[in-house]
């Protein structure tokens, strides 16, 4: 398993908008929809990203790299259900996880929000987790909570069509258990510390976590593209 994040800075726009010619036609063509300029550089490099470890890790060409997803929207390579992956995005930061085996990875800016939202995502276990926590933690507390949990339906490929209050993560001596009766899997949960403002968490079916994830700017990773597309 690797666990890779970006950081989106500082992008040299020039190199971006060639490279943008060895994305999906659907990607390109999502591109000119955004009216945001961040939301167009986090779709970019999400890609990027993707493109450019499955040519390394699995020794795919790049023009083999065909997207599908499935009837809940979790993306695959065609062809190939050995290269697992999932991505996710937030503020500043796109991060990714890839595997043999289904895997699912959340990443959230922690952003100010009303908590009353836990009514509708969190089970009773978990909301009760929440109230027990001192309250400069509870912000925290909540996207640890959420990350993990949407870590989990990602990974399982079923998204939000999983009612978030149907199962829980429960946290006992710092370890986080899935509590479900509807899935009999293994799965196994892991949360990175990359940036204090947001909270990371990776729901896998195989339990040999990386102890860190690996590193780089938006810029690196361009060039890292585009060296592997030159040879």
């Amino acid at each position: 398993m690797e666990i890779v994040a970006v950081q989106i800075e500082n992008v040299d726009q020039s190199l971006c908008d060639r490279l943008s010619s060895y994305l999906s036609p659907d990607r390109r063509k999502k591109l000119r929809h955004f009216k945001f300029p961040e939301d167009q550089l986090r779709s970019i490099f999400s890609e990027l990203l993707v493109r450019t470890y499955v040519i390394e890790k699995w020794g795919l060409r790049n023009d083999r790299i065909i997207f599908v997803k499935n009837k809940f929207g979790k993306p695959a390579i065609c062809g190939f259900p050995q290269v697992q992956f999932n991505l996710s995005h937030s503020g500043h930061w796109v991060v990714a996880a890839f595997d043999q085996l289904p895997v699912g990875i959340d990443i959230e800016e922690m952003v100010p929000i009303d908590l009353a939202i836990t009514d509708y995502c969190f089970s009773q276990l978990e909301k009760t987790q929440l109230d027990e926590q001192p309250e400069e933690n509870t912000l925290a507390h909540f996207y640890k909570m959420w990350t993990l949990k949407e870590s989990y339906m990602k990974a399982v490929g079923k998204g939000l069509s999983i009612p978030p209050q149907s199962f829980s993560i429960a946290l006992v001596d710092e370890k986080m258990r899935l509590q479900t009766n509807t899935d009999k899997e293994d799965w196994y949960f892991y949360q990175y510390d990359i940036d204090d403002r947001y909270k990371l968490s990776v729901c896998a079916r195989n339990s040999m976590f990386p102890e860190q994830v690996e590193m780089m700017s938006s810029n690196d990773l361009a060039f890292r593209f585009k060296d592997i597309i030159s040879n």
